[in-house]
């Protein structure tokens, strides 16, 4: 999957079902919390990566310098494994140090992701930009009505093995 794909969605995104390296850093930006979480859980399970290897920080609690840490310093057991810090409520993370975040999307640590939960992320900013080009870029808002019942009955199906019809997914319209 290449990381300036630009017909990324959550929609297609969840859907996806072939391996992929992860890149420095994937983003999934929206007001759907499970849709966020759902698609950074998923980015993990295509880029191989056991959920219990995640460091995960809140961006309300979370200093620059502890996150970069994580991102910058290798494990003296896994010389080879790739770190991952998942960043849960990062909105007001992302204010507080946008420039040290557009720096190291710039500059990455080797062998690194971060996955950015953020509510709001507009496609207009710097950040935005460097993630759409180097990482992935996942909004989760752009389910239009008239694909969201169809998108529920494929997720039921493919994840839970249950078989909904259209009128039954579309009881929450």
């Amino acid at each position: 999957m290449a990381a300036s794909d630009s017909t990324l969605n959550a929609s297609n995104f969840l859907e996806r079902t072939e391996p992929a390296e992860l890149p420095s850093v994937v983003a999934a930006s929206g007001s759907d919390d499970f849709l966020r979480l759902k698609s950074l859980e998923h980015a993990m399970v295509l880029g191989g990566v056991d959920s219990e290897t995640v460091r995960s920080f809140d961006g309300e609690e979370t200093q620059w310098r502890d996150l970069h840490d994580e991102l910058a310093t290798r494990s003296l057991f896994d010389l080879d494994g790739r770190r991952v810090a998942r960043l849960r409520n990062a909105d007001s993370f992302v204010s507080r140090y946008r420039e040290s975040l557009e720096r190291w999307v710039e500059r990455p640590s080797p062998g690194a992701t971060l996955l950015l939960d953020v509510r709001t992320l507009p496609a207009n900013t710097i950040l935005a930009k460097q993630i759409k080009k180097v990482g992935w870029l996942i909004p989760t808002g752009e389910f239009k009505d008239s694909e969201l019942a169809d998108w529920i009955v494929r997720w039921g199906k493919n994840q839970h093995g249950l078989s909904l019809r259209r009128p039954q997914a579309l009881v929450f319209e």
